[in-house]
């Protein structure tokens, strides 16, 4: 859920602050000066900015997405007596004015009553409006949850890899039967995983990583030392979950767009670190490579999107980098 401060917020907040601040100062006695128009006018703005900063911006993004529901209740309604006592405090020192109180129970509620006709109204309108983009983005993220895992599948059933591997297979079936044997279990494999984690957000590292391995072994009879990769292991990958295909993604994406051979080769190092999955290429563009059926890694960031706040990081200069997120959990 999303409770950061926007620009429609701002705006928002201006609009309201418009219209209640002549209300607030409808009905004061001006001809004994503008001095407590001024002071009340004053508490009440800094009082609602305030209630408004903490209860909305800071107490319901911790509490509400762990579902501390009652804390929560509690904590604002400390927060709004204190409010109110600091109201009340700023108001008597200001002006000069003595309030009495018959006992300790009605201070707190003049001081509960006094925060919440000040700020009720304001946050009201912010929580009702933080909800309704809530629901919104929802409903948005769900229609293109929907649109990428079938642009998804189209990608990993894609007919042309499965022509180009069934072409390869028919030529090693009579140069080399066993290797052939090899290549349609790999294959079989790789289809297999697919077909298992197609409903899947997340896959535990390690499985993806042995489908990538799957996956380059058929690129290396095919290709021959056109593309070479090396796999580096440089952290325990246990515990680290990472969206099923990602490699596969990347590793298609490097041969996909640039062309190598035997004597030139494209070299993609795939190096594994605590945090994140570093893909590293040098670059040999083909003359007319391009992403045509709008899968790859924009597919690939709008799926992150869903599951961490981590992004996709990519660097083009004299190699190409990709910087993939690992993530550790999953609300």
């Amino acid at each position: 859920m999303n409770f950061k401060f926007t620009k429609g917020d701002l705006i928002l907040l201006l609009v309201f602050f418009a219209f209640a601040i002549p209300v607030a100062l409808h009905g004061y006695d001006y001809t004994k000066g503008w001095g407590e128009p001024i002071i009340d006018v004053s508490i009440y703005i800094v009082s609602t900015c305030i209630a408004l900063y903490f209860i909305v911006y800071v107490m319901f993004p911790y509490f509400f997405p762990r579902k501390r529901i009652v804390t929560l209740f509690v904590c604002i309604v400390l927060f709004i007596i204190v409010l109110g006592m600091a109201e009340t405090y700023a108001y008597i020192k200001l002006s000069g004015d003595r309030y009495r109180f018959n006992s300790f129970t009605s201070l707190i509620t003049y001081c509960l009553m006094s925060s919440v006709e000040n700020s009720g109204i304001l946050l009201g309108i912010f929580l009702g409006k933080k909800f309704y983009n809530v629901q919104v983005d929802l409903e948005k993220k769900e229609k293109e949850k929907k649109g990428n895992e079938l642009r998804l599948l189209k990608s990993q059933l894609d007919p042309h890899f499965l022509f180009n591997n069934l072409n390869t297979v028919d030529s090693l079936i009579d140069s080399n039967p066993d290797l052939a044997k090899r290549y349609i279990n790999r294959l079989s494999k790789l289809y297999r995983y697919l077909i298992q984690t197609k409903d899947d957000e997340v896959i535990a590292l390690e499985d993806e990583l042995n489908f990538a391995k799957d996956y380059i072994f058929l690129l290396e009879q095919r290709f021959g030392g056109a593309y070479k990769f090396e796999i580096l292991l440089e952290t325990n990958i246990e515990n680290k979950l990472i969206p099923p295909g990602a490699l596969q993604t990347l590793i298609e994406n490097v041969v996909k767009h640039n062309k190598g051979d035997s004597e030139e080769p494209i070299v993609m190092i795939l190096r594994i670190q605590e945090n994140s999955i570093l893909i590293r290429n040098n670059i040999k563009k083909k003359m007319n490579s391009s992403d045509s059926n709008g899968t790859g890694i924009e597919n690939l960031r709008a799926r992150y999107r869903f599951l961490t706040d981590d992004e996709i990081v990519i660097d083009e200069g004299e190699y190409f980098e990709v910087s993939l997120p690992i993530i550790k959990n999953i609300d």
